[in-house]
């Protein structure tokens, strides 16, 4: 795993979260890129608080995809700032 959100509470009423980060996995698969690919795995897990789900069902450029390029997708792409306002 690259990557880990995990909540407590209803969003409505003050939900707390916390996001974990598996350097050793990141390191092993980012080669050069690290930097980036912990960027795009902790703004994919900050989605999450955001209420956004894993594999949209959508052909657009998402951050929650998880067969995103994480060395080029590392913030919100305009479906993610879309659906955020959706729900919101």
């Amino acid at each position: 795993w690259y990557g880990l959100y995990t909540y407590s509470g209803l969003r409505s009423l003050g939900r707390s979260f916390t996001i974990k980060v598996n350097a050793r996995s990141l390191s092993e698969a980012a080669g050069s890129n690290l930097s980036k690919w912990i960027a795009s795995t902790s703004t994919h897990e900050l989605g999450h608080a955001l209420s956004l789900k894993d594999n949209p069902d959508t052909t657009k450029a998402s951050l929650m995809k998880h067969s995103r390029n994480r060395t080029t997708v590392i913030k919100p792409q305009s479906y993610d700032i879309s659906e955020v306002k959706r729900i919101y």
